[in-house]
């Protein structure tokens, strides 16, 4: 079930990531997926939104923002999945 969860995370995130985030922790807290699993989505949803919004932020004029809307959001997703695996350890 995890590749279906994690496949439908990404697809949802390009989308909206509130509602994979609220699926993800719902299936976990009902028992339908573990601990690892839903964090995982979650931060899959996460990152295909934050593709979304560098996209959109390099179709604009401005180059320096788009740029700094990439770094930041990589070094943001960076972030997150070092912190997922040293608390899931």
């Amino acid at each position: 079930m995890g590749d279906l969860v994690y496949a439908t995370a990404v697809a949802t995130g390009l989308i909206s990531s509130a509602g994979a985030t609220a699926s993800a922790v719902m299936l976990y807290r009902v028992g339908e997926i573990g601990e690892g699993t839903a964090v995982v989505a979650i931060l899959l949803t996460t990152a295909a939104s934050v593709i979304v919004k560098v996209a959109l932020a390099a179709v604009g004029s401005n180059k320096q923002f788009a740029t700094q809307v990439a770094v930041w959001s990589g070094i943001l997703l960076a972030v997150a999945g070092v912190a997922t695996v040293l608390v899931t350890l």
